[in-house]
């Protein structure tokens, strides 16, 4: 995605605090709206300050995916 200027305890620095604030914290976690890929793109752009985030094609998957057939039926169990 490119290089940056932060240091490691830059980034890590900012990674605690996207922890304490709830961001992306365990309890925040959700696999088809706020998953490793949304927080790549959030630590790309902002955590490590790059030009760019994850491909908007990989952040789009969980909405495709919920918007196929299989998608709809899966739905329901993974919202339990």
């Amino acid at each position: 995605l490119g290089l940056t200027t932060k240091t490691a305890a830059e980034f890590e620095e900012w990674c605690r605090l996207q922890a304490q604030n709830g961001r992306f914290g365990m309890e925040s976690y959700d696999l088809l709206s706020r998953n490793c890929n949304n927080f790549s793109h959030d630590a790309a752009l902002e955590g490590l300050r790059l030009g760019r985030g994850v491909p908007q094609w990989i952040l789009e998957v969980p909405q495709k995916f919920l918007s196929s057939p299989m998608g709809m039926m899966i739905r329901p169990i993974l919202e339990q």
